[in-house]
């Protein structure tokens, strides 16, 4: 008998998460996930020291590093775009709302930046 998710269960655990096991989504997923934790971390050094802060363990700027986790990011985002056959299209309509909603704000920053200076 195969066992099923009743009702009774719904009522306690109404979103039942089941992992995947397909070892191509657990990799492709699992590494975009690194990915983009090792890019937050360098973000959050640089929220501490600054882009042009040092990492120790390097010598490279956190700019540098920045550069780098982009880039290791950008390529999973590739692979998991292609092997997850996600909708380019919807991709690109969802950068670009998201392009509008944020450009007002970066407009805003930098004029903060601008007065802060003076």
């Amino acid at each position: 008998m195969i066992e099923t998710w009743e009702d009774d269960n719904r009522k306690l655990h109404p979103d039942p998460w089941v992992p995947s096991g397909s070892p191509l989504v657990l990799g492709i997923a699992g590494k975009l996930c690194e990915e983009a934790t090792e890019a937050a971390k360098v973000c959050s050094r640089i929220i501490i020291q600054g882009l042009a802060g040092i990492d120790p363990s390097t010598g490279l700027t956190n700019r540098e590093e920045l550069q780098k986790e982009i880039a290791d990011l950008e390529h999973m985002i590739e692979f998991a775009k292609r092997e997850f056959f996600l909708d380019e299209d919807k991709i690109a309509i969802r950068r670009s709302s998201k392009t509008a909603f944020h450009l007002p704000w970066i407009q805003f920053l930098k004029n903060l930046a601008i007065r802060g200076s003076k």
